[in-house]
């Protein structure tokens, strides 16, 4: 919980600081590793400012840090968060270990967000293979373990995830392939049919699109990932 509040603090000094003054943060994409995702995800269900999640092998209550009221569960707020559309990509590390327990990863998070949701899994990486292969990192990373994923090809992936879901939020999808436009366009050309979609809907439209289109670009490059969308 406090943690939490220092994350909406620097929101509200953020706007003050002489080399971020033309930044809108009116609207802002929180993001985290791990517990920094439970952080993000807690902050955003708060924060009307927050338009999006990008979380990266995210972690709930576990039994180093049980349920308790200070230390609420993310994936609790975030089923529970009604009346916004809160666009959340996750990336999962499917070797997560006892570092990221069944019980509170990726897939908690996935199961508990509205959507649009967009889940996209690397079944070899590691939970600590976000972090830095220096001082604690490496430590996280011996503790932690991996099924092998090169560590580039995580980092890779992650990033890809993290620009797609900014240019969904603040910008068109720039170079989406010739088929990721013609599934769009087919896709409202659907919705037009019936009715013009509302802006969530659209929004769901080019969440599962955008999603779509990375994966395969991934996959086009000999990236082993599993993609998920829930609009």
């Amino acid at each position: 919980v406090a943690l939490v509040a220092v994350l909406q603090a620097l929101l509200d000094r953020v706007q003050f600081l002489p080399f971020l003054r033309a930044a809108n943060t009116s609207s802002v994409i929180l993001a985290g590793h791990s517990r920094g995702g439970k952080l993000s995800a807690l902050a955003a269900v708060q924060e009307q400012r927050v338009a999006g999640l990008l979380l990266l092998d995210p972690i709930d209550n576990t039994v180093w840090a049980p349920l308790s009221p200070d230390f609420p569960s993310a994936c609790d707020a975030l089923t529970n968060l009604v009346g916004r559309h809160l666009p959340v990509a996750i990336v999962g590390a499917g070797s997560g270990g006892d570092c990221a327990p069944v019980a509170a990863n990726y897939k908690q998070f996935f199961s508990s967000a509205r959507g649009p949701c967009w889940l996209l899994l690397l079944p070899r990486a590691g939970h600590a293979q976000f972090v830095d292969d220096k001082g604690i990192g490496s430590m996280q990373r011996a503790l932690c373990g991996n099924a092998g994923e090169v560590d580039e090809v995580v980092l890779s992936s992650a990033a890809a995830v993290c620009l797609t879901w900014t240019e969904l939020l603040y910008g068109p999808r720039q170079g989406r392939t010739a088929s990721g436009t013609l599934a769009l366009l087919e896709l409202r050309q659907s919705f037009a049919r019936r009715a013009s979609p509302t802006v969530p809907q659209k929004l769901s439209m080019d969440a599962g699109v955008a999603a779509q289109t990375t994966a395969d670009e991934l996959k086009s490059c000999g990236i082993d990932v599993e993609s998920f969308v829930k609009l």
